[in-house]
């Protein structure tokens, strides 16, 4: 009897960490291919952003540490997923931040709704350091409409000069 518990617990173990482990590829190529589109679609020039989004650059000790924010929704946005890239990081290990890819929770934003244990959020924040006062930052941001039918990818971007916002562009793909 105990050799059979034994068992199921192993059993239990090892399918439980093969499906951990299919989910963690199936984030990583999400991952990977939000960067590849960044850098094939940052460049795009704007439509309509239907959000408010801001971005805040504080210098700390030679290091510049961004915050981008999305708030304010003007539609209804379900299965949000986000990434800020910095190309610089592309030549490094360090993982761009992101919201939507890697959590557990899926996250949304209706207008004036909050309910952040059913990830139903007001604002989403990307944040990142560059060794550089000079640098551009790239932001893709897919969504789906109420009704999880439609999905769009926004595309805006940031270019930072002397640590601060110079120029902003965006372009929507539906």
């Amino acid at each position: 009897m105990k050799k059979m518990i034994i068992i199921s617990c192993m059993f239990c173990l090892c399918i439980t960490g093969c499906t951990s482990n299919n989910m963690q590829e199936e984030q990583q190529k999400v991952y990977n291919g939000f960067k590849e589109s960044l850098m094939n679609n940052g460049e795009l020039i704007s439509t309509e952003i239907p959000f408010d989004y801001n971005i805040e650059i504080e210098e700390q000790e030679g290091l510049y540490i961004y915050e981008v924010t999305i708030k304010k929704p003007l539609v209804v946005m379900t299965s949000i997923k986000a990434l800020l890239l910095n190309p610089e990081d592309l030549t490094t290990d360090y993982v761009s931040s992101t919201k939507g890819i890697f959590d557990e929770l899926s996250y949304h934003m209706v207008p004036n709704q909050e309910n952040v244990e059913d990830g139903y959020v007001t604002e989403i924040v990307l944040t990142g350091v560059s060794n550089e006062p000079d640098f551009r930052l790239y932001t893709m941001i897919v969504f789906k409409d109420r009704n999880q039918l439609t999905q769009s990818e926004l595309y805006f971007s940031f270019n930072i000069v002397d640590g601060k916002n110079v120029k902003e562009t965006t372009n929507e793909k539906q």
